[in-house]
């Protein structure tokens, strides 16, 4: 399954930890790390992020032995390479910083806010505490999801619309898609699975 992951704020001394992640994902090559890049998922969908606590104020200290500590800046700096794919790639945002939300009233940064406005992600979500977020097509590991992300409603150029996000039980009893019914066949619905730790499952049809 693939898996797309990012840092979090006491994820430091950062070169000890992106050593040990990259010995793991050569040996596990469905990791990808996306700590102020990009990575390819199935169905012409985009995996961008950073990881590590984002700082509105310019001046701010980079910081990358004590903890993960970067100026807004430098996450734009780093994922301007988003402009080199075309607009048919869908594209999922990872951060470990809530991005403000005037709305919601949400307090977060702006500089992630006016990135998030500017791409115009598909989907946006903020990592923290025990999390693991997949690309998944197995009904199994789908069914344990505590968040689903089902984008769709076909493969590649055909697909990449988000269809739904939100907990499993919704996903079930509401929503028509071709993940939503072969879930259904092979759950014999209604069923329950339990998650041992919180992890978000997106699921990218195939066909």
């Amino acid at each position: 399954m693939e898996t797309f992951w990012v840092p979090g704020p006491a994820d430091a001394p950062l070169t000890y930890y992106l050593r040990e992640s990259f010995s793991i994902e050569t040996v596990y090559p469905f990791l990808h790390g996306v700590h102020g890049t990009v990575a390819l998922g199935g169905g012409y969908v985009l995996f961008g992020g950073m990881g590590g606590e984002i700082l509105d104020d310019p001046d701010t200290q980079r910081d990358e032995v004590g903890a993960l500590r970067y100026p807004g800046w430098e996450v734009e700096y780093r994922l301007k390479v988003l402009r080199e794919f075309s607009h048919e790639y869908e594209k999922v945002f990872l951060f470990a910083t809530m991005a403000a939300h005037k709305r919601l009233d949400q307090r977060g940064s702006e500089v992630l806010a006016e990135l998030i406005k500017t791409h115009r992600p598909r989907v946006t979500l903020v990592a923290g505490g025990d999390g693991v977020i997949v690309v998944e097509h197995s009904p199994d590991l789908i069914a344990r999801a505590d968040w689903i992300v089902d984008l769709g409603p076909g493969g590649g150029t055909h697909g990449g619309r988000l269809l739904y996000s939100g907990p499993l039980e919704p996903f079930l009893d509401e929503v028509e898609s071709p993940t939503a019914e072969e879930l259904r066949r092979h759950l014999h619905w209604p069923a329950a699975v339990a998650a041992s730790i919180f992890f978000c499952a997106i699921a990218v049809a195939l066909a």
